[in-house]
């Protein structure tokens, strides 16, 4: 097992009104809950009773930042004030890659309407119900300018730096924790100072193997902290994690490996005593910290970035219908080139940073691509719609914008690749969505051979065989020579248009066809979080029945914008903040036996949480190394169970301060 150091990305997000209202999203009631005599709505101080209090050297830390009673919402008369470097270190940039910056003009794009359906309390209890031969590379070039560009910031990127230092939400953020493990957890200790009592109220005493959890953090001011601790039952050697919310603001939440826990990371990250960053201070939604396999070989936070390289002997012999992978909703669609219509950043941005970053911090192996060639020949991500306008006040045509350049796509793809070498990359290219930026018609002929060449300038891309079904491979086969392998989706009508002469390249250079990457997509077209979840979970219970004998099944676990919403409303990534804490709350325990899907994906990928699922997937339910999970992975060893159950209860102290205590049973 080799441990090579993690270099923590700090992700970006985009601060617009609304960001963090998740009102919608209240938890549901743990059904094995610790029980408190303190009121849940008011702010109480735990006194911790096992583990060491927090460190003074975080109040020290925090003593010189000057504490903000309310986050600030940044106006767009604030775009020329200076990001400091303090701030920019928060996210990883070096102040010398701000020299290379060069501003883009804006621009993003517009989603379509969700359709209006009764959602019946049958809805609700269906949902409660079902949640219990080696292939090489090929290798080409590319211009060293293009590649010196690909990790420019953007003025979108900096804009959501600067306005993500001041945008957490004083009324509390989401957490999660997510069991992958044969092994139960069991709460051993609470503390807190300034934390609304329910914090503790939401925590299970008892984490059972293959089940999660998310609450609400609310925190009433910037001093407010809070550590938890959950013990491992069943391991060889004592192990445990500890969850802390560090005082200052923004807030910072972190996990730290206690005992002989340890995972597999890069360099000295995941050995014994490791801390991992759960991004909360930078814009992460429900932070989740994963802990998926066995004693020994554990999968966490700090995966290394080539995580399929580092899984192979897990999922080297399956193919892709059984695995899953995190797939990127428009990818490219975290900056802008030109607006059309009413297209901006609220109803057209996707996500809030690189492609690169998708790629490294998202664990992302699916990119969702809509190329537009431009009147210039230049070539652009979009979204966007061209309805018929139904109100004489709105003119038809296209509404939207264009996002980040192929140049820089195509560059931050091949870096990303030459840094963490081993992995399968697809873009799948959308061809409803591949236009022309005269009459933003389907593209055509020459035009479709523009975007083809703009490809062709991706490293290692993936030799196939023409005509074979890719989904069937062996992974092995595409990538277990350690070597990376980019695949590229594209639409087989497109095909027959080329211009005389031009040949489409076809699989032997990385180019497939839906045919031969054959993909059934699951897409719900809700605002609403839980009808969103109803619908894909009903759709997985339908068609992943027989699992790998049916086609590659895509779930897109999206939130959709409504008409009204298009023209200054809700911004497409604070309403699929919802999405998150349904990822690790609901869909996830919905999975059971073949019953998961292969691609699942995602707005607003900040952090590792999608990865976290579907490394826990790979882990329990393809190569079945987690234990039954209650009878969720049939054929699976059973759970290992051993010790005293260690269960905690919590007592009224006084003056509403409450404290945990351990009680062997």
């Amino acid at each position: 097992m080799v441990y090579t150091k993690s270099r923590r990305i700090k992700t970006l997000a985009v601060a617009t009104a609304g960001l963090l209202s998740l009102a919608r999203c209240a938890p549901f009631p743990a059904a094995d809950s610790v029980g408190t005599t303190a009121s849940a709505t008011e702010s109480a101080s735990f006194t911790l009773t096992s583990t060491p209090s927090l460190a003074n050297a975080d109040k020290a830390k925090t003593a010189s930042f000057t504490p903000l009673s309310t986050a600030k919402w940044l106006t767009s008369e604030d775009n020329h004030e200076a990001v400091s470097e303090d701030d920019l270190s928060r996210f990883g940039i070096a102040a010398e890659q701000m020299k290379t910056f060069q501003p883009d003009a804006p621009d993003q794009e517009l989603a379509g309407p969700a359709k209006d359906t009764a959602f019946s309390q049958t809805g609700i209890a269906f949902l409660n119900s079902t949640l219990h031969v080696k292939i090489p590379t090929e290798v080409e070039g590319e211009e060293k300018s293009v590649r010196s560009r690909a990790l420019e910031i953007t003025k979108d990127e900096r804009e959501t730096i600067k306005q993500l230092a001041y945008s957490q939400s004083q009324t509390g953020f989401w957490l999660g924790l997510l069991n992958g493990t044969p092994y139960r957890w069991e709460l051993m200790t609470v503390e807190g100072e300034d934390v609304s009592a329910s914090f503790s109220i939401q925590l299970p005493s008892v984490l059972q193997p293959g089940r999660s959890i998310t609450w609400k953090a609310e925190m009433s001011d910037d001093d407010a902290h809070a550590e938890v601790r959950y013990n491992l039952i069943g391991t060889k050697e004592e192990m445990w994690l500890t969850l802390t919310i560090h005082p200052g603001f923004p807030h910072k939440v972190t996990v730290q490996y206690g005992g002989a826990l340890e995972t597999v990371g890069l360099s000295d990250s995941g050995q014994c005593g490791s801390v991992v960053d759960l991004g909360v201070d930078r814009g992460v939604e429900c932070a989740t910290f994963y802990l998926t396999g066995v004693e020994g070989r554990f999968y966490a936070n700090d995966a290394p970035p080539n995580w399929m390289h580092s899984m192979m002997d897990d999922i080297g012999e399956y193919t892709l219908r059984d695995v899953m992978l995190p797939r990127s909703h428009r990818a490219g669609m975290y900056t802008t080139h030109k607006r059309y219509g009413v297209g901006n950043r609220i109803n057209t941005f996707t996500q809030d940073f690189s492609v690169y970053y998708q790629l490294k911090v998202g664990g992302v192996r699916v990119l969702d691509l809509s190329p537009l060639l431009d009147k210039d020949g230049s070539i652009w991500e979009s979204y966007g719609s061209t309805p018929k306008s139904r109100s004489p006040m709105i003119a038809s045509g296209f509404r939207g914008t264009t996002g980040v350049s192929h140049d820089s796509l195509v560059a931050q793809i091949n870096k990303f690749n030459d840094d963490f070498p081993g992995e399968l990359i697809i873009l799948d290219v959308n061809g409803k969505e591949l236009r022309n930026g005269k009459d933003f018609k389907p593209l055509q002929g020459e035009g479709v051979s523009k975007v083809i060449d703009s490809f062709k300038r991706l490293k290692h891309r993936a030799v196939l065989v023409p005509g074979k079904d890719v989904t069937q491979m062996p992974i092995a086969d595409i990538i277990g020579s350690g070597k990376s392998a980019v695949v590229i989706r594209m639409p087989e009508d497109r095909i027959p248009g080329l211009p005389d002469g031009y040949d489409w390249p076809g699989a032997r250079k990385g180019f497939v066809t839906p045919a031969e990457l054959p993909v059934f997509r699951q897409w719900s077209n809700k605002d609403d979080e839980y009808h969103m979840l109803y619908d894909q979970v009903a759709a997985l219970q339908q068609h992943r029945k027989d699992g790998r004998a049916q086609e590659l099944y895509e779930a897109d676990l999206l939130l959709t914008l409504k008409d009204k919403d298009l023209f200054g409303g809700t911004a497409i990534t604070a309403l699929n903040a919802p999405a998150w804490v349904m990822l690790v709350q609901r869909f996830w325990t919905a999975f059971k036996g073949v019953r998961y899907p292969n691609w699942v994906a995602m707005d607003a990928i900040r952090g590792s949480s999608l990865r976290g699922v579907a490394m826990a997937v790979n882990q329990c339910f393809v190569a079945k190394r987690c234990g039954t999970f209650g009878g969720r992975v049939p054929g699976a060893a059973a759970e290992q169970v051993s010790g005293n159950k260690m269960l905690p209860t919590l007592q009224k102290v006084g003056n509403g301060t409450a404290s945990a205590t351990v009680v062997n049973n």
